[in-house]
Formats: C-alpha cells, sequence, structure tokens
C-alpha cells in the first residue's frame, strides 16, 4: 500500500503544485477512496487530521472526489453542496478512478490509457479513439466549459456525431464532464442555447483548459 501511495504522489505531482505534506495526505485519502469507491468524512479525518477541510476542498477543486450529500442528491459537480460534518461522503468519479488505478502501479497520470480502459469495459465500438476525442473536447473548453453543439462538431470530425447524445451520456457517467444548471446566460452565450458542460480539470490536467 505504501509503495502505491507513493506512486500516486509521483503521479499527482506533475500536475498539483502543493506541499509534500498536502500531496501524501491527498495521495493516502484517493488510496482509501479507490479501494471502496466512496469514502466518509470520518475516514478522511482519520488519515489527514486538522487538515481534512483543505484536502476535501482541494481533492473536489480538482473533481479527484464528489461531495455526496443524501439530503441534496444532484447530477452537477457545481450543485455539490458540502456539510463537513459526519453524515457526508466524497464518491471518486469513474475516470478518476481508473486514473488512480493506472497512477498507483506505474507512478504516471495516463489519461489515455484510462480513458481507453473505461469504454473497452463497455465495450464500445470506438474505444482505440476515445482519448483523442476528450483531448480536443478539453482543448475547445473555454474557462473549463463546453457545450453539446461544441462536443457534437468534433464528433463529427470522427463521423459519430449521430451519436452525440449517446457520447454526452457516457462521458457524463464517467465524470469526464458534469452538466451547468444554474448557468443559463452562460449556456447561452458560449453554447448557442445548447447544454454546457463542465469538463474535469483532472482530465489531461496539463491541457490548456
Amino acid at each position: 500500500m505504501q509503495e502505491q501511495t507513493e506512486k500516486l504522489v509521483q503521479a499527482l505531482m506533475k500536475f498539483l503544485k502543493i506541499k509534500d505534506k498536502e500531496l501524501f495526505l491527498l495521495s493516502n485519502v484517493l488510496s482509501v477512496a479507490f479501494l471502496k469507491e466512496r469514502i466518509s468524512y470520518s475516514e478522511v479525518e482519520g488519515i489527514v487530521g486538522d487538515r481534512l477541510e483543505d484536502i476535501v476542498l482541494l481533492s473536489f477543486q480538482w473533481r479527484l472526489l464528489i461531495p455526496a450529500n443524501p439530503l441534496k442528491p444532484t447530477l452537477s459537480w457545481e450543485d455539490a453542496c458540502f456539510l463537513l460534518m459526519e453524515d457526508e461522503s466524497y464518491v471518486m468519479p469513474n475516470i478518476i478512478r481508473s486514473l488512480v488505478k493506472i497512477a498507483m502501479k506505474s507512478g504516471i497520470w495516463d489519461t489515455a490509457g484510462a480513458i481507453q480502459d473505461l469504454f473497452k469495459e463497455i465495450r464500445d465500438e470506438n474505444w482505440k479513439i476515445m482519448p483523442e476525442i476528450v483531448k480536443k473536447i478539453v482543448r475547445e473548453a473555454k474557462g473549463g466549459n463546453v457545450s453539446a453543439n461544441q462536443i457534437k462538431e468534433i464528433l463529427a470530425k470522427f463521423s459519430l456525431e449521430e451519436k452525440t447524445n449517446y457520447y454526452i451520456l457516457i462521458l457524463k457517467g464517467c465524470g469526464i464532464i458534469s452538466p451547468h444548471i444554474r448557468s443559463m446566460k452562460e449556456v447561452m452565450k458560449m453554447g448557442g442555447g445548447s447544454p454546457l458542460y463542465e469538463v474535469n480539470p483532472s482530465v489531461y490536467p496539463l491541457e490548456k483548459i
């Protein structure tokens, strides 16, 4: 477990410019969350002590863990609500689970490999090209946001525009994108009236988004 955590630290340090202690604590939290799919407030506290708030907020900032509030379930990251109390737990998106799994073995934040693994699991016939598609989505995102119309245009370059709704559904399920629900003005401005999505900043984190 210690060796796996150290490899995860090695992978995360490539894009998380934080103190070594925080990086180590975060990696320990992610290692436990990976094994259980979600981690409770008390479990995080047991790992990081009085640094709980900092670590939880950092993990959410990078969409590594998402707070799961039983009183206010939501499909939107922006609408996720922190309680910072014992009833709260934190869920790891599927893409992060795949990334963490690879990182704990290789010490590399291998987005392409993680995406291919996820799409192979669902037996998608286009799994080989999905990393390239997702990278184009990330590059197209302005301020970390991308519209359904933009995703459709990208898919059209691969002759997959007719499957836009399907792939948006899968990308949401994987935790690669999340729907905006509070930003109608931004939707009208950026999305041309089409739905707007937030791109997970930990997917291709070194790309400009």
